[in-house]
């Protein structure tokens, strides 16, 4: 599936260059409060679609309007995210189905020790 480069963003990874792609409009899913948004990451001299980075936040047109917290997704979540899927087996050089990874991982899942203060 091609993504339009319309409103893409250049982002260097380990030395490759991706493009992303945060969608403007939300789409029927978010307006149904499905619970998170996503963002397209591609090769940059590539057109077809590699990767989906999935976040837990509500689109930000939605939350909004629904009264949730409004939360960005900036560079450094995307190029972490494009490391994790490199390092999980993403090849964006070839063609297939969709790679899915998680936009923000929890420190239970990174490795980190657990915040125990105040408990």
């Amino acid at each position: 599936m091609a993504v339009r480069k319309t409103g893409m963003r250049r982002i260097v990874v380990d030395g490759v260059e991706y493009c992303w792609k945060f969608p403007r409009r939300p789409s029927s899913f978010d307006w149904d409060c499905w619970g998170g948004c996503a963002a397209l990451v591609q090769l940059a001299d590539h057109h077809n679609l590699g990767l989906f980075v999935r976040f837990r936040q509500h689109h930000p047109d939605v939350a909004a309007v629904a009264g949730f917290p409004v939360v960005s997704v900036v560079p450094s979540q995307i190029a972490n995210a494009i490391q994790r899927a490199v390092a999980a087996g993403w090849r964006a050089d070839q063609l297939g189905p969709a790679f899915g990874v998680d936009g923000v991982v929890s420190e239970a899942e990174s490795g980190a020790a657990p915040d125990l203060r105040g408990t």
